[in-house]
């Protein structure tokens, strides 16, 4: 869970630089999973994806980031669900 203490997009650009350093390794699982629970994080906090466009943009980048390593790892439906997912927050 990402501390109320830290500044979120601090934490958030540390988690991202660490799973896409594991991807460029070859760890494109892991590199997802980081993704994954970081954009759980994400939304946990209560972002206003339809009313702050920072928030929206870091959702839909998040999204972006986990769509393509879905795609690098062949999971084509995965990466379909994702990017639709992606597309919906800009559709308000």
């Amino acid at each position: 869970m990402i501390s109320p203490y830290l500044d979120q997009a601090l934490v958030v650009g540390a988690l991202s630089a660490r799973a896409n350093d594991e991807a460029a390794r070859g760890n494109v699982a892991h590199a997802a999973d980081i993704y994954g629970r970081m954009v759980d994080q994400v939304l946990a906090s209560g972002p206003k994806l339809e009313t702050d466009l920072a928030d929206a943009a870091e959702v839909s980048r998040l999204y972006a980031s986990i769509a393509a390593l879905d795609r690098r790892a062949g999971r084509l439906a995965d990466a379909a669900s994702v990017d639709a997912r992606r597309s919906r927050i800009w559709q308000h």
